[in-house]
């Protein structure tokens, strides 16, 4: 067991480096790689970590101010258009 798990460390490893070379921030990176953590469906190696890793990052995310920041006294969202296929 111990053998696995060395390999699932080092694909996560190694999907973290990746995505920081794409571009991806440390914070956002170590979010998105701790969410594929918590998918019992994710696959070991490093392709099905890195695929579910960007699939995460690519989650629209809700970009509500909060009421400190904006001035508001509830949070504000800016409206976002469907995507159209």
């Amino acid at each position: 067991m111990a053998g696995k798990r060395g390999k699932d460390v080092d694909a996560y490893v190694k999907v973290h480096g990746a995505l920081r070379t794409m571009g991806f921030r440390e914070g956002e990176t170590k979010r998105a790689l701790e969410q594929v953590r918590q998918r019992p469906h994710v696959g070991a190696g490093v392709e099905p970590v890195l695929r579910e890793a960007l699939f995460v990052l690519s989650e629209p995310r809700t970009a509500c101010a909060t009421p400190a920041r904006s001035g508001a006294s509830r949070p504000t969202c800016p409206e976002v258009a469907p995507l159209r296929g």
